[in-house]
């Protein structure tokens, strides 16, 4: 039976409402619970890294190179002291087009690479706010990434699949770095009404200035990994 116009209209509104009300919560999440956050995705990373390894159906000297080299790379490039144009619209462009690239690969997050680009938050706060013109600059930049990468990617599969595994593997090992829970922040900067962290390390829980959370933290990280396994569980069961 067909749907009314009524139920057609309906469906996307409520639609709309639970993406405005998801980034909103996130959003809430960044500003006060950062650790318990952080600490959720943390885990998801961590299973990650298992399910990309085990693709590799040969290990060599020439993986395991490949592996450590990246994981150096990504914590190379998280160690890098955040980009203050996060708000451009060319490099918003650039961040829809590595995430599109990362989400068509196997068990890395389209949203990690906003993390590790630092766009993630100005991204949520667009969508959130529903800003039309950094939503419209992220989506054509996610098209035009899908496009172009997906036929690079086929040709690395095709012809070098171990090696572009064992590289991913260690991408997301390395980045691991970023989304660790505790940090200390050693700077700040001012961008209109908003402070944003430019630099920053890691601590120990024990180390770490104020409430650490560290057992409910422990319990969240616990919680992401085992999701990764329970959805990759249920869709070998379909």
């Amino acid at each position: 039976m067909a749907k009314s116009k009524r139920e057609l209209s309906v469906v996307p509104f409520f639609g709309d409402i639970s993406v405005l009300s998801l980034a909103k919560f996130l959003s809430w999440l960044l500003e006060n619970e950062p650790i318990l956050l952080w600490s959720f995705f943390f885990g998801l990373v961590v299973a990650s890294i298992f399910f990309v390894g085990k693709e590799i159906s040969k290990w060599t000297l020439g993986t395991v190179v490949v592996l450590i080299l990246g994981a150096a790379l990504a914590f190379f490039i998280t160690e890098l002291p955040a980009n203050d144009n996060t708000d451009s619209l060319p490099y918003l462009f650039l961040s829809g087009a590595l995430a599109i690239c990362a989400m068509i690969l196997p068990g890395i997050s389209g949203a990690f690479i906003l993390v590790l680009l630092g766009s993630y938050k100005t991204i949520l706060d667009a969508v959130h706010e529903r800003d039309i013109k950094i939503i419209l600059t992220v989506g054509i930049g996610a098209v035009f990434g899908l496009l172009s990468f997906a036929r690079l990617l086929k040709w690395m599969f095709n012809h070098y699949k171990n090696i572009t595994l064992a590289l991913l593997t260690g991408f997301i090992l390395g980045s691991l770095n970023k989304i660790w829970p505790w940090k200390k922040v050693l700077e700040t900067k001012t961008f209109g009404e908003k402070i944003i962290v430019v630099d920053d390390m890691n601590v120990l829980p024990g180390a770490f200035e104020g409430d650490s959370k560290l057992m409910l933290a422990i319990i969240l990280a616990i919680l992401g990994f085992s999701l990764i396994f329970i959805l990759e569980r249920l869709a070998s069961k379909k």
